[in-house]
């Protein structure tokens, strides 16, 4: 069970919506499984890891490649794989053992600097079961 607490920030003041929203998330799930195929998301389709990209089809706008893959492509290949996909690398070496801290997300961003992402109002998802919180800023 989620509940879902909503925040709208204007110049002086912050107005929280909350309340159980199952119908919003389900509709959101819904929205993203609909371009699966055989219950997997496009990512992790076949043609995902193809270099050839076909326009209008419903390959994914993600290009899939483990790394030793992706350290041999040459910077022609990128440069065309990046005109019209994202590219995911999976199975990176890692010269550090990263944890769920303070330390180790320092080592990726500046922890004590504030973001703002795409404008004010921040979502919150709360998980009642397990006490985990989800959230993010949406405009």
């Amino acid at each position: 069970m989620f509940f879902f607490f909503v925040c709208y920030q204007s110049e002086n003041n912050c107005i929280i919506k909350t309340g159980e929203d199952t119908k919003t998330l389900t509709i959101v799930e819904e929205s993203i499984q609909a371009d699966f195929k055989e219950g997997l998301p496009p990512h992790l389709q076949p043609d995902a890891k193809s270099k050839t990209y076909l326009p209008g089809s419903d390959q994914s706008r993600i290009f899939v490649a483990s790394y030793s893959e992706f350290v041999n492509l040459n910077d022609e290949d990128i440069q065309r794989i990046l005109r019209h996909r994202l590219i995911l690398v999976h199975g990176n070496p890692i010269d550090y053992d990263y944890g769920w801290n303070l330390k180790s997300f320092a080592r990726v961003h500046d922890v004590d600097a504030v973001t703002t992402v795409h404008g004010r109002i921040c979502i919150i998802l709360l998980n009642v079961f397990t006490k985990t919180k989800i959230s993010f800023v949406k405009s």
